[in-house]
């Protein structure tokens, strides 16, 4: 819609202004390509496109924006009050950011802002061009008139990328919070009672202490009272304390917390996160006595922690990762920006080597 209102503003300047042209088909020709591909983005708006062919559009409707830029300052005998290009152009920078992101947005205004300069730049020789619009000959005149129109076409793109971004965290943030309030009515109407039942009637102090603890993470997970962020120290001690009440074993946490960088909420919980994750695949599929979990700051900016258990270790070419290892591990630290190593073998224990940037 914005490009076929676009469209018909530019056409309609070119009728009524069509006495002061002095090269009406340079006018017509941008406009006519124009014409043509707001007809095909309209006719295929709602096909799905690979990323490579979003670029071509993108590409092609830049050059067309592009040449209607320059065009503008050759095709008038005098100024017709409102130039050929001034709004169809914005389009495809919009279409940058909306598809591309803010960063795109902000170079393809840019860009524009650049060819409409060269185009200022040799329409000012009226050596090479003498039927054209009379353009300000003072220098500082010039370069404002460039610089106001880049600044505009590139702020169109950033702020159409940056509220498109917002958008789509926005609806990811939304199908999350769904998704985890379906699987929380599941499980409250399930695993929740069990677990309370299992409390009640069992002797067993182990077993309810255990069931007792599952409940409450379940809880925290699933309703959202669980701590967020904090010191990684004293979440490293709890998971690793919430090991040893689950599975029995022994988990030392070995760190000098004075020597090691502040990191960010949304890292320290990945971090923690992925070490429990470890610690409980140690727990209840090592049978490991005993757990180390290290951690300093390597020499690449980066924060090293290490999960070595003494269990029993597996065969990682006669089976792959689960989702434990590739979601609750992999998955938690690529997230924020690091990687995961996993050394093991049969009778000789595992070690879960993590990276997270400071």
């Amino acid at each position: 819609m914005f490009r076929w209102l676009a469209w018909a503003w530019m056409a309609a300047v070119v009728v009524v202004a069509r006495d002061k042209l002095s090269n009406p088909v340079w006018a017509v020709l941008p406009i006519a390509a124009a014409f043509v591909y707001t007809a095909y983005a309209s006719l295929t708006a709602r096909q799905p496109l690979s990323l490579n062919a979003r670029r071509i559009r993108l590409g092609i409707e830049l050059t067309i924006g592009s040449v209607l830029l320059v065009a503008d300052h050759f095709v008038w005998l005098e100024d017709p009050g409102q130039s050929l290009e001034f709004v169809w152009p914005v389009a495809g920078v919009i279409e940058a950011g909306v598809v591309f992101g803010s960063r795109w947005g902000l170079a393809s205004g840019g860009l524009l802002g650049l060819v409409n300069g060269i185009g200022i730049a040799v329409a000012g020789e009226p050596r090479l061009f003498e039927k054209i619009r009379a353009l300000p000959t003072d220098p500082s005149s010039r370069a404002l008139s460039v610089v106001s129109t880049a600044f505009m076409y590139a702020l169109a793109g950033l702020v159409v990328g940056l509220i498109t971004e917002r958008l789509r965290q926005a609806e990811r943030d939304i199908a999350a919070a769904e998704a985890r309030e379906d699987v929380a009515r599941t499980l409250h109407d399930g695993v929740l009672q069990t677990l309370a039942v299992v409390q009640r009637r069992t002797d067993d102090p182990e077993l309810g202490q255990l069931a007792r603890d599952t409940e409450n993470e379940l809880r925290e997970y699933l309703f959202g009272v669980a701590p967020v962020g904090g010191a990684l120290g004293p979440a490293l001690r709890e998971v690793a304390a919430r090991y040893e009440r689950m599975h029995g074993g022994r988990a030392q946490v070995v760190m000098l917390e004075e020597d090691l960088p502040t990191l960010g909420d949304r890292t320290v919980d990945a971090l923690a996160g992925a070490v429990g994750e470890a610690l409980t695949n140690a727990g209840k599929h090592s049978s490991a006595d005993r757990v180390t979990i290290y951690v300093e700051q390597s020499d690449r900016n980066e924060l090293f922690c290490s999960v070595k258990d003494d269990g029993v270790g597996f065969d990682r070419s006669a089976s792959d990762e689960g989702v434990g290892i590739s979601r609750s591990i992999r998955g938690r630290i690529e997230q924020v920006g690091g990687r995961v190593e996993i050394d093991t073998a049969p009778t000789r224990g595992t070690e879960v080597r993590l990276w997270v940037p400071c």
